[in-house]
Formats: C-alpha cells, structure tokens, sequence
C-alpha cells in the first residue's frame, strides 16, 4: 500500500523533468541548458532530482526520445506497410515527412521535440535510441528505398544529399512550430500548402542530382 503511492510520486517527477528539460532544450539547444536549470523548472527541490531519475544530462535526452521515437516509428512503418512492393520516391517521402509533422498536434511536446531535433542535428553525440536499429527499423527500410532512387549516386553525393534533406526537413519543422505558436488561428490554410512544399522541395533535392 505505501510503495503505489511512492512509485506515482516518483512517475510524476520523472515526467516533469523531461517536460522541462524538452522545453527548456528545444529553445535554447542541449548544451547551454545545465542541470539546475531543468530540475528548477520542473519545480524540484532536491537538486540530485535529474541525476536520481536519469543518472545525467545524457539520460534525460534518452528519456525524451523514448517518448517520441516508438510513436514516429509506429506511424512511418504504418505508410510504409502501405506502399507497393515498388515503391514512387513521393510515396516515400510521405513516409519520411509526416510522421515527424503529426508530432505538431501531439499534447506531451511534440512541437517542443520537433525543436528539439532541429538543434541536435549537427550534434557530434546524439542519443543512442536515435541510432539504434532496435527502435529504427522503419526508417531504416525507408532509408534503403530511397537509395534505391538514387542508384546513380556515389556514396558521397547520397550523403550529402540526403544531409541537405534531414537539414531541411528538421529546420523547417522547427520553424512551422514557432509560426504555429505566433499565428495558430492561420494553420488550417497554411499547414496543407507549407507540407506540400517541403515534400516538393525534398523530392527536387532527391530527384535532381
């Protein structure tokens, strides 16, 4: 009877922490956010809250994308699914856009976490969950079609190329998300053309090379 009450309590920390560290890093980037600022604006009192919970900086950045990473993944593999055996680069561009663009209307950060990556992008170290096949595998087989697309690309030309696609993509997520909290009253009309014109732009990247 009294561990329930105990592990709610300890649930309910844990989740502010990364509710203000996610806010906190998606506006200011993970290396100028320290740990006193996270655990004061998560309103703890006990100053070792985040290094108990998560053991470092690094542990809740993990905790972050554990949070989004199954639900963007479960989504892409939906599309995916969908797709021919053979499938148009458009098709799978969809794949690779918008299941990151529906992170805009989730409640538990999404727009916070599309920031979030925006700024970790060029990060030397990034969390292991966003490297780990485990947890990837639909965009790994994502990632394997669309080279399929660009057989006539060196190894080096792809990797630039599909560098300039991930910079595009994150970047312009993030700043849908700052428009989004300026102008909300606009993002009926605006949302359907502005992702129009990053898969057209994603897909001109891809296509003319």
């Amino acid at each position: 009877m009294v561990s329930r009450p105990q592990a709610s309590r300890g649930d309910e920390t844990r989740q502010k922490i990364i509710d203000a560290a996610e806010a906190l890093m998606a506006e200011r980037g993970v290396e100028a956010v320290s740990i006193n600022e996270i655990v004061k604006a998560a309103g703890q009192r006990n100053p070792s809250a985040l290094n108990y919970h998560f053991g470092n900086k690094a542990g809740v950045v993990q905790a972050v994308f554990d949070r989004h990473t199954p639900r963007i993944e479960q989504r892409r593999q939906q599309l995916l699914d969908a797709l021919p055996a053979s499938p148009s680069l458009h098709g799978l561009i969809e794949a690779l856009v918008l299941p990151l663009a529906e992170q805009v209307d989730q409640p538990d950060g999404g727009q916070n976490y599309l920031k979030l990556i925006a700024k970790m992008q060029h990060l030397s170290v990034a969390p292991q969950a966003a490297k780990d096949q485990r947890d990837n595998q639909a965009l790994q087989q994502l990632a394997q079609h669309i080279r399929e697309h660009c057989v006539n690309l060196s190894t080096l030309d792809y990797d630039i190329t599909m560098s300039l696609v991930r910079g595009l993509l994150l970047s312009s997520l993030a700043d849908y998300c700052r428009r989004l909290e300026q102008h909300p009253e606009q993002d009926a009309d605006y949302r359907p053309v502005f992702l129009n014109k990053l898969m057209a732009a994603i897909e001109a990247i891809l296509v003319n090379n």
